[in-house]
């Protein structure tokens, strides 16, 4: 596998959604392109701003799959993901390239719940 300029290959990108009805939460959606090799597959890993890793890393990804959504982090706050290609070979066993990052993306949250009126 050649592994060298995968990271501009990727395109990575990471975006943050709001969850509706949650004012503390969103969510980060990371997408890439595929690059269409066999055996490959893809983990995605969420870091806060301080690039401490937040939650565990995702299950190995199909080489299909080219995009990944969190579970819900605190929202407000900002975040990268890095993104590990590896590819599996019988004639080399597994190999994976070093990790590819994001930009930085704050998701925001839900804005303000509305007030309801007093009974």
């Amino acid at each position: 596998m050649l592994f060298r300029s995968i990271c501009s290959q990727l395109g990575i990108t990471a975006t943050g959604q709001t969850i509706p009805g949650d004012y503390v939460n969103s969510r980060v959606t990371v997408s890439w392109s595929g690059l269409q090799l066999t055996n490959t597959t893809y983990s995605v890993q969420l870091y806060n701003g301080s690039g401490a890793p937040y939650g565990s890393p995702s299950p190995p990804l199909p080489s299909t799959v080219t995009s990944w959504q969190s579970p819900p982090v605190p929202g407000n706050v900002p975040y990268y993901a890095t993104i590990t290609v590896c590819q599996n070979s019988s004639s080399f066993g597994i190999k994976c390239a070093p990790a590819c990052s994001s930009g930085y993306v704050t998701p925001p949250v839900t804005p303000t719940p509305p007030v309801f009126p007093t009974p």
